[in-house]
């Protein structure tokens, strides 16, 4: 996103600007800059996380009332409202699973035999 990339550059540069003085050791600035960065990334992550709960709990509305609506009135736009909608919900699924699945690779890679 270059939107987070501009912003954690942004940061980056004003923390070494701020903290970048002849009293403090270079490696403790260099040090500290990781805490800086992982806080960053940390709340970008809390705020995709939400985004994307956000976003599963409008479909999930959507899908509710959808059918609701076609049991009342069943019509061919409301059936296609339905499946879109299943759609995107299932694809949201896929998603989060193929990142689990990754994750989970990645830790048993790290993990793994190391002889």
């Amino acid at each position: 996103d270059q939107t987070f990339t501009t912003t954690l550059t942004e940061a980056l540069t004003s923390y070494f600007q701020t903290n970048d003085t002849p009293d403090v050791h270079p490696t403790t600035v260099w040090q500290a800059h990781k805490a800086v960065i992982r806080g960053l990334l940390i709340s970008r992550a809390s705020f995709l996380k939400k985004k994307a709960q956000q976003e599963h709990l409008h479909l999930l509305c959507t899908l509710r009332d959808a059918t609701a609506a076609n049991i009342v009135d069943p019509s061919p736009q409301l059936a296609q409202t339905i499946h879109d909608t299943t759609t995107s919900i299932n694809n949201m699924a896929i998603s989060k699973t193929a990142h689990i699945l990754h994750k989970l690779k990645q830790k048993t890679y790290s993990q793994g035999n190391k002889a």
